[in-house]
């Protein structure tokens, strides 16, 4: 994945963040621990245009079929077991077809203390 449609993948997720720990936080509760799987539709860069993004969650018990016996699989598998579920969720998301990147996200939009150089 190149650096500007992971640039372009971060973007998406902080638009979207509030709708994410919403499902996150409902997901968990409904299902324990696992991963949010969020793929954005592909629209050009400079393009405004409203957009559906598909989620689908995935226990941690079926994560442990999907990804087999990975290296990958192994990273992911470690950060479903070990995030904070009250303040976190795992995400692995992407663009169109493009690769696919795993991240734990807050699930609180993080808070400026004295303006947006200074993050608490």
């Amino acid at each position: 994945m190149t650096e500007g449609s992971t640039d372009r993948v971060l973007e998406m997720i902080n638009a979207a963040q509030s709708h994410l720990a919403t499902f996150a936080r409902e997901s968990y509760a409904h299902y324990g621990r696992g991963v949010i799987r969020v793929a954005f539709p592909a629209v050009p860069p400079g393009t405004q245009a409203i957009v559906s993004a598909e989620m689908v969650y995935h226990d941690l018990e079926e994560m442990k079929t999907l990804v087999g016996d990975t290296a990958e699989g192994s990273i992911t598998l470690r950060l479903i077991e070990s995030y904070e579920p009250e303040g976190q969720a795992v995400v692995i998301a992407t663009i169109g077809t493009g690769n696919p990147i795993t991240m734990t996200l807050r699930l609180a939009p993080p808070a400026f203390v004295n303006g947006p150089s200074t993050l608490q």
